[in-house]
């Protein structure tokens, strides 16, 4: 763990002190200067840190606490993981068991990797997609799939057209 003055010192900033807890963009750091200040913070502590880990927490505290990390890193690894829920150690004896769900946000970043999983998994998975049409929906979530590299098998999936933002989803009683 590295001590704040080490860190400190070649922040390369015009003023006189740096404190724990300034932001190094608010004191007069650019992206240039951020650069600069990494490859120096390396060469005089030996402290390595991922420059997207400095700009959401940009202070020594921040690299101080480990801050370093690279959430975004973490958060791609993350979603790459295998899902495996367990959905049969939360039901009552005697309860059957989950062969359908219902999901929202299929169509983002963690929710494809979701989708994914899921229809592996089960029998259906019914997405509610905000679109015109269900095969417009359908063809969006066949989109993020070929960009996230997954291979969906989509025979168990239905798009239901739906939006979160109005009463009952903007779904009838007959839907």
């Amino acid at each position: 763990m590295q001590d704040s003055v080490s860190i400190s010192k070649p922040w390369l900033l015009q003023i006189d002190t740096v404190g724990r807890d300034d932001h190094f963009f608010h004191a007069g750091g650019n992206s240039l200067l951020a650069t600069r200040m990494q490859a120096r913070v390396l060469a005089r502590t030996g402290l390595a840190f991922q420059m997207s880990a400095f700009y959401r927490s940009p202070t020594i505290s921040g690299l101080v606490a480990g801050a370093a990390r690279d959430d975004i890193a973490r958060a791609v690894a993350d979603a790459a993981a295998p899902v495996a829920p367990d959905v049969g150690t939360h039901r009552e004896a005697g309860a059957k068991s989950i062969r359908n769900v219902i999901v929202t946000g299929a169509s983002g970043f963690v929710g494809i990797h979701l989708l994914s999983e899921l229809t592996r998994q089960l029998d259906r998975v019914f997405c509610l997609q905000r679109c015109d049409t269900a095969r417009a929906g359908h063809a969006r979530l066949e989109r993020e799939a070929r960009t996230a590299g997954l291979a969906i098998d989509f025979t168990h999936m239905e798009v239901v057209q739906a939006d979160l933002t109005l009463p009952q989803a903007g779904l009838s009683d007959a839907d």
